[in-house]
């Protein structure tokens, strides 16, 4: 099977949930089968405006509101926290494929710092006893400020350790803080819990991959899941004999993709609507594929030294229909109400339409200001 470039842009626009206005529907329900969809929702700290995970389900629910995820989560417990390739929301049928990593850290003897077996002994007890608990609720025993990601007290450490192994999950998140929970009492009893054998892990991997994505490779399929490629390239070829995969062929791009049997090319035409896109977004995020099937090189210079960035600390990736036209660099000033645009930067292809696409942009940026609370728009 072969495919023009058009053709697998229309079929991963559309698996994304990214080519129509509400390909999910409205409402609460919605934000559970967007997150089915497209597999993980990744969680991110940076708050220069609306935090990642909240702009990825917004981009694809239009009415949605911060505090359903929460009660997704904490309530009606259709969504899962903990790690895809980063820490993400999951859905809560997910669980079972997140036993093999659970498995690795219980039998590893680190993680990002060494196990104390009996810090975690007794602040496992303590939840057992005492219910959910906040790390915060942990006595700090080393007399010093906890600070940064790796400066943290042996309660706090356990406490990851405790949640990567499977045997605490967070209920909850107050403000942006962890509440631990035993995972016996947080889990639904209707949820599976069976360890899944390598075969069902693997077609796991790629069945949901392909479910939102349209097509992969099997190394975008293995994406930061470190052993997993022999797996997965070995399932395929089951899966190919099954006819539940085909191979397909890519204008202008090399590898072997993979798309799922049942899955059609969408016909209907381009879509001139404007996005303002997450850069933890999950079209986004792999940055290879971006520019292979969008042409569109692009980098988070967060990271990046102040010296040496080209567009700014928190450039937002800017969709207009089915090619990405530009990107942003804004910020939410949430004690004036304000959405601050520092700068937008125009393709190179697209520097000379820019009429064309101002309006669609315009319309997009008015919308990302009130999802980010603000009540007025500065342009500098």
């Amino acid at each position: 099977m072969k495919l023009s470039i058009i053709e697998a842009r229309k079929l991963l626009l559309h698996s994304q949930g990214l080519r129509s206005s509400q390909p999910f529907g409205l409402g609460k329900d919605a934000v559970v089968r967007a997150i089915a969809q497209i597999g993980y929702v990744q969680i991110d700290t940076i708050s220069v405006v609306q935090r990642a995970h909240h702009h990825i389900l917004w981009s694809r629910v239009p009415d949605y509101h911060v505090e359903w995820l929460h009660e997704l989560q904490s309530q009606d417990k259709k969504v899962l926290e903990y790690w895809s390739h980063a820490a993400a929301y999951l859905p809560i049928e997910s669980y079972r494929y997140c036993l093999p990593r659970m498995m690795k850290y219980r039998s590893s003897d680190a993680h990002w710092w060494k196990k104390e077996p009996k810090v975690m002994k007794l602040v496992f007890a303590r939840i057992r006893k005492e219910g959910p608990l906040r790390a915060r609720d942990f006595e700090n025993t080393t007399g010093k400020k906890a600070g940064p990601w790796f400066d943290r007290t042996p309660a706090k450490k356990a406490l990851e350790h405790l949640f990567h192994e499977g045997r605490l999950l967070i209920s909850e998140r107050r403000g942006f803080q962890k509440v631990y929970e035993l995972a016996e009492r947080y889990l639904p009893a209707d949820v599976d819990t069976s360890l899944p054998t390598h075969s069902e892990f693997a077609r796991h991997l790629i069945t949901s991959t392909l479910t939102a994505n349209g097509i992969a490779t099997s190394r975008e399929i293995s994406y930061l899941r470190k052993g997993t490629l022999p797996l997965v390239e070995n399932e395929l070829q089951k899966m190919l004999k099954e006819k539940v995969v085909v191979k397909v062929e890519v204008a202008s791009l090399k590898g072997d993709y993979y798309l799922l049997s049942d899955a059609s090319i969408p016909i209907e035409p381009e879509s001139k609507v404007g996005r303002i896109l997450s850069p933890f977004d999950n079209l986004v995020i792999q940055r290879a594929r971006l520019k292979n099937f969008f042409n569109f090189d692009y980098q988070i210079e967060c990271y990046v030294p102040e010296a040496k960035r080209k567009f700014g600390y928190f450039v937002l990736p800017i969709l207009v229909g089915d090619q990405f036209v530009a990107r942003i660099d804004a910020k939410a000033d949430r004690a004036t109400k304000t959405f601050i645009v520092k700068s937008i930067h125009y393709e190179k292809s697209f520097s000379k339409k820019r009429k064309l696409i101002a309006g669609p942009i315009n319309d997009e940026i008015k919308r990302f200001a009130t999802f980010n609370g603000c009540e007025q728009i500065v342009f500098n």
